[in-house]
């Protein structure tokens, strides 16, 4: 709550391209500085999606299919709404975060495919699939994360842009440039 009241409060001078001096919004930069400043709101939806996750989700019939079920709905729907929005300004972080958005959904199935194993039909679902599907999930998000790294690094960024890279913050010298 503390989180929308901050940026509900700054949103004017988030959003417009010189803050009045006394302003919130560069305070508030750590909350908002990575996202495009229609995006302000991604913050909130990330923290609710952790919140479904981590804690509502608990609470929907423990260790039964429907939970399962339930993470999975839940990570779809916040993965199309990233797709969707695209709320980072650097668009290889869009990327890194739709990767690891998927991994969850399939990390999340993979979960799904093992309790129907072991509660309704053994070996209904291949073990070895399931197997797969993980690994190809943890290893995505690493491929997606060395890739972002190395397309940063080929760039030939000066020590200054790439030190406003890795702080994800908006570069003047086009270092958020595609």
């Amino acid at each position: 709550m503390l989180y929308a009241r901050l940026l509900f409060s700054a949103r004017a001078d988030i959003r417009s391209t010189e803050p009045p001096p006394g302003s919130l919004a560069p305070s508030l930069s750590f909350l908002h500085g990575a996202f495009l400043p229609d995006a302000l709101w991604w913050p909130l939806v990330d923290t609710s999606r952790t919140l479904l996750l981590t804690g509502v989700l608990a609470l929907v019939k423990p260790g039964e299919l429907i939970q399962i079920f339930s993470g999975v709905a839940v990570a779809i729907c916040y993965s199309m709404l990233q797709i969707w929005s695209a709320p980072f300004r650097m668009p290889g972080n869009n990327l890194l975060s739709l990767v690891a958005n998927l991994a969850l959904v399939l990390n999340l199935l993979s979960s799904l495919g093992i309790q129907v194993n072991s509660e309704y039909a053994h070996n209904a679902i291949n073990p070895d699939l399931l197997t797969v599907v993980l690994f190809a999930a943890g290893s995505a998000v690493l491929l997606a994360t060395l890739l972002t790294l190395f397309a940063t690094l080929s760039r030939r960024l000066t020590p200054e842009q790439l030190r406003q890279y890795l702080l994800d913050e908006a570069a003047d010298g086009g270092a958020d440039d595609g």
